[in-house]
């Protein structure tokens, strides 16, 4: 410990100032707390890629989650503090891609030794920490969804060219991620028609009606072409998200409407969205994410059996209903960008995905809930030869 008598010549005192409000304040958008120097590396590389991704931010090490002051053992000598940044600098350099160089500093604060890793908002559109897309949301990190992986390359290449004021290349990126989700969740109301799922999926339609509307209002002057068939698409939304249900009666009605919405938003990606308009940033981007998805995926397959012996098979197939909802749209994607094949392929192992999460399993003697394992089994295999392919 150092004594306030002993400020050394190597600390910060404005940092010093800095972290004290910092602790009344807490953890921010632009601040993370971590009460030691994280045992695994990829904990603080997620951290840096998120801020490089999306808003310079500082990590504050020696505080924590509480804003208590920990303090780093040993960093009163030069060598530990030496030691600590080569440690910091291999993180930014081989854990984080795009590498990212950020400033480090030292302080005392209540006569422990903290460190702050400031990093600034990169020049690249995303960041990867272990090979997965993180941004800061407000007081964390977390991975990126397909979607915001081409949104955030999408605006990137629009700043990088001078575009950032093109009310119409804003509106198509808009236009793409909701279109995307439109044809992923009309096309499963037909497998999704009971309970929490259709209420779900109904709610969804619902709710991109109301968007596509918003966007119509919107629309630039060079892409009024577009207003007619989207408030058509909202239409047949609002059909299939409010149609009455009673026994035997609507589901017909509802089912042609969300069919119909999915043709109708394909027209539109076919006549308005040519994969020329995509900067190859963004297949990049997509690929990536979907490599990230695909280790998660089978690295949740890895754990059945556990997660089984423990009573979780509701928590694994929600969770590989997710990886197949992300699936669905990453195929969406790609058939948009021009590769159809491929991306019909990943949509239907992502089908087969949320097929299975929505599946009834019965007291039957454990026969269903094999079948949903072996299904899951089966689906993991089926990813893992399209992508090695």
């Amino acid at each position: 410990m150092v004594t306030d008598a002993q400020q050394p010549g190597w600390a910060d005192a404005a940092l010093a100032d800095e972290i004290a409000l910092s602790q009344l304040a807490g953890e921010t958008q632009t601040v993370e707390f971590k009460a030691q120097f994280p045992k695994q590396l990829t904990d603080l590389g997620k951290e840096i890629a998120a801020f490089a991704t999306s808003n310079a931010g500082t990590i504050l090490l020696g505080i924590a989650d509480d804003g208590s002051v920990t303090g780093l053992e040993g960093c009163e000598e030069r060598s530990a503090r030496q030691a600590l940044v080569a440690r910091i600098e291999g993180v930014c350099a081989s854990g984080v891609k795009p590498a990212v160089t950020p400033a480090i500093r030292f302080a005392v604060v209540e006569g422990q030794v903290v460190a702050a890793i400031e990093v600034p908002k990169g020049k690249a559109p995303v960041y990867y920490s272990a090979n997965i897309p993180y941004l800061r949301q407000l007081t964390a990190a977390r991975p990126m969804m397909p979607d915001e992986v081409v949104e955030a390359v999408l605006a990137w290449d629009q700043a990088r060219r001078g575009e950032e004021a093109s009310p119409t290349n804003d509106y198509l990126s808009a236009m793409t991620n909701i279109l995307v989700d439109v044809i992923v969740r009309a096309s499963e109301i037909e497998v999704r028609d009971y309970g929490a799922s259709l209420d779900e999926t109904r709610y969804y339609l619902g709710a991109y009606a109301r968007q596509l509307r918003d966007l119509a209002a919107q629309a630039p002057e060079d892409c009024a072409g577009m207003v007619a068939p989207i408030r058509a698409l909202a239409e047949q939304l609002d059909i299939a998200a409010h149609e009455e249900l009673t026994l035997g009666s609507g589901f017909d009605e509802m089912n042609e409407a969300a069919r119909a919405a999915v043709e109708q938003a394909r027209a539109i990606t076919a006549e308005f969205l040519k994969p020329e308009y995509f900067n190859p940033q963004t297949r990049t981007g997509l690929d990536d994410s979907l490599a990230a998805l695909v280790r998660r995926h089978d690295d949740l397959t890895q754990r059945i059996d556990a997660l089984v012996a423990r009573c979780k098979l509701d928590e694994l197939r929600s969770d590989a209903g997710s990886n197949g909802l992300d699936l669905r749209k990453i195929g969406t994607f790609l058939a948009i960008l021009g590769d159809p094949e491929r991306g019909a392929a990943l949509g239907a192992i992502g089908a087969r995905l949320r097929e299975i999460e929505a599946r009834e399993t019965y007291m039957d003697g454990g026969r269903s809930q094999q079948a949903v394992i072996d299904d899951l089994r089966a689906a993991n295999a089926a990813l893992q030869a399209l992508v090695s392919a």
